[in-house]
C-alpha cells in the first residue's frame, strides 16, 4: 500500500511537472508581458526587462513611472504605459526593440491609466484613466500627438476592448457600453448594477465578471441571464481561446469555462496569489504572470 502511495505521488509530481512550468521569477510582479519566438518581453515596476529564453542573455530598459501595460506595433516596435511619479501624470513610450531604446513620449497629465488598447490597423492608442474618460490619440505624426475622440463617463472604466470598429468598455456602477467609432455613438448594452472586474463581448453574447464573484453570461437576442458563482474568490482577468473562456482570479487559480454549456471544466492552481495576465502563445500553450512574482508557461490539455 505504501509503495502504490509512494509511486502514485510520483506521477501526480511528473504529470504536474509537464502541465507548467515558471519560466522567470522576478523581484515585483510583472503586470504585463508578450512572448515573440525565443525572446520574452516583460514589464517589471520601472523597466522593459527583454530576455532570450534560450540563452538567459537579458537587457533592461528604463520606462519612467510604474508600468502597467504594452503592445507590440510591429516586429521592432513596442508601446507601454505607465503611472508617473507625480499625481495625476500617464506616460506612454514607444520602445524599440533593436536599439533597445525609448524614442518618442506622450505624457497625459490629467489622470492616471486604467486601462490601455491599441486600435488595430490604425496609428491610434485609447486609454481608460482617472478623470473618468477614455481619451484616443493619433500617433501618425509621432513625436506630434493628436487628441482625436474623448468619451466622459461618470464613473471609472478598468476595461476596454474593440472589435469591429467599435470600442466596448465597462464601469464601476456596472454599466456596458458599446461606442461605435464610425458615428462617435455611445450605447448602454447592459446594466449590470455591480461592480464588474472584466468582460467578454461577441456579437449576440456578453460575459461579465463581477468583484462578488459571479461570472454571468447575457444573450443580447433573447436577453437569457445565466450565472456561475466561485466562493471567497472573484476573477480579475479573462481571456478568450478556442470557444473557452480562460480567467485568472483574485487567489491565483485559473478557470476554464465552456462557453456553449456555460460551466467550468476546469480549476488550475498554477499559482498562489493574484494573477495579472494569461496569454494564449499557439494552439493550447499559455503564458500567465502573477502578484507571486512568477512568470509560468503551461498548457491547457
Amino acid at each position: 500500500m505504501l509503495k502504490f502511495k509512494i509511486l502514485f505521488i510520483l506521477l501526480f509530481i511528473t504529470i504536474t511537472a509537464k502541465s507548467q512550468e515558471t519560466i522567470k521569477k522576478t523581484e515585483y510582479a510583472v503586470r504585463d508581458f508578450c512572448v515573440s519566438k525565443d525572446t520574452i518581453y516583460y514589464i517589471e515596476h520601472r523597466d522593459i526587462h527583454v530576455e532570450n529564453t534560450d540563452t538567459k542573455v537579458e537587457s533592461s530598459f528604463f520606462i519612467g513611472g510604474y508600468g502597467l501595460e504594452m503592445f507590440n506595433l510591429n516586429s521592432n516596435e513596442i508601446i507601454t504605459t505607465s503611472n508617473e511619479l507625480v499625481q495625476n501624470v500617464s506616460s506612454f513610450r514607444f520602445y524599440q526593440k533593436n536599439a533597445n531604446e525609448v524614442k518618442e513620449v506622450y505624457y497625459y497629465k490629467k489622470g492616471r491609466t486604467i486601462d490601455f488598447l491599441k486600435i488595430p490597423d490604425k496609428n491610434i492608442f485609447a486609454f481608460s484613466s482617472t478623470d473618468k474618460k477614455i481619451t484616443f490619440i493619433n500617433f501618425d505624426n509621432r513625436p506630434i500627438f493628436k487628441k482625436e475622440v474623448e468619451i466622459n463617463l461618470n464613473s471609472y472604466s478598468r476595461k476596454l476592448i474593440f472589435k469591429n470598429n467599435n470600442l466596448y468598455f465597462i464601469t464601476d456602477l456596472g454599466d456596458i457600453y458599446k461606442y461605435d467609432l464610425s458615428n462617435n455613438k455611445k450605447e448602454l448594452l447592459y446594466k449590470a448594477n455591480e461592480i464588474l472586474t472584466d468582460f467578454y463581448v461577441d456579437e449576440q453574447t456578453i460575459i461579465y465578471t463581477t468583484i462578488s464573484g459571479k461570472i454571468s453570461k447575457i444573450n443580447l437576442k433573447n436577453n437569457k441571464l445565466q450565472t456561475l458563482n466561485i466562493n471567497r474568490n472573484f476573477i480579475v482577468n479573462v481571456l478568450y481561446s478556442n470557444n473557452k473562456l480562460i480567467c485568472g482570479s483574485w487567489k491565483g487559480d485559473i478557470f476554464v469555462i465552456d462557453i456553449n454549456k456555460f460551466k467550468i471544466t476546469k480549476e488550475l492552481k498554477y499559482h498562489n496569489s493574484t494573477v495579472l495576465k494569461i496569454l494564449n502563445y499557439k494552439d493550447n500553450v499559455f503564458y500567465s504572470s502573477s502578484i507571486d512574482k512568477t512568470i509560468k508557461k503551461w498548457y491547457l490539455n
